[in-house]
């Protein structure tokens, strides 16, 4: 089970990342508040709905920039800014820098036809 997630953008903008909550509860919650977003479909996969609501034909269509709404949300401050904003989830997410979390992941990449690799960040 994943208990938080790191949700980047093309060009690896993050526009999400905290707490999964059950059956990503907390990320549907998130992405559902921004105008535009469609909410999720009950029965639907969280998992394919959060690809679809995050790319960038989305983006379009809801004419915001996710990278922009992600910084200036909530989540973001708590996370980023010392904790200040709300707590998310069961647990505090409050780093000091993203590349204390990403430096050594692995990176899963998917192209639009099929294809992917992997890549270290």
């Amino acid at each position: 089970m994943i208990d938080d997630l790191l949700l980047l953008k093309p060009g690896g903008r993050p526009i999400y990342f905290g707490a999964m909550g059950d059956h990503a509860s907390f990320v549907v919650e998130y992405f559902e508040t921004i105008p535009g977003v469609p909410t999720l479909v009950r029965g639907d996969n969280p998992a394919q709905w959060m690809m679809e609501v995050s790319s960038t034909q989305q983006e379009i269509v809801i004419d915001a920039d996710l990278y922009d709404v992600y910084c200036n949300s909530e989540l973001y401050r708590y996370a980023f800014g010392g904790g200040g904003g709300e707590r998310v989830g069961n647990k505090p997410l409050y780093i000091q820098h993203m590349f204390t979390i990403v430096e050594h992941c692995m990176v899963v990449v998917g192209g639009g036809n099929g294809g992917g690799g992997v890549c270290r960040l």
